[in-house]
């Protein structure tokens, strides 16, 4: 048999942390590059070749002045790789 209450304690802990982790992101409005990378599952390649560079998708990058990090805005650059990604036709 199993412990009933041990898991829920395990599934609401589990929750707990995976909703801390979405509400930081969405309160910021931000990831860095190698989080966008991460949460979009873009390789390296596209994104230092196809996305970074183009003119309209740098309207949703941000930097501090004599910074060498970049911040994505989520929602802007989200929108953007929904527009420009092709669809199937593999």
């Amino acid at each position: 048999m199993f412990n009933e209450d041990l898991l829920r304690e395990f599934i609401e802990d589990a929750i707990s942390k995976a909703m801390a982790k979405q509400d930081k992101q969405e309160y910021l409005g931000f990831w860095t590059t190698q989080e966008f990378k991460e949460n979009t599952g873009l390789s390296e390649f596209d994104l230092r070749t196809k996305v970074l560079p183009n003119k309209d998708f740098q309207k949703n990058i941000r930097r501090f002045d004599q910074s060498r990090k970049f911040y994505i805005e989520v929602a802007g650059a989200l929108d953007w790789l929904e527009k420009n990604m092709k669809v199937g036709n593999y």
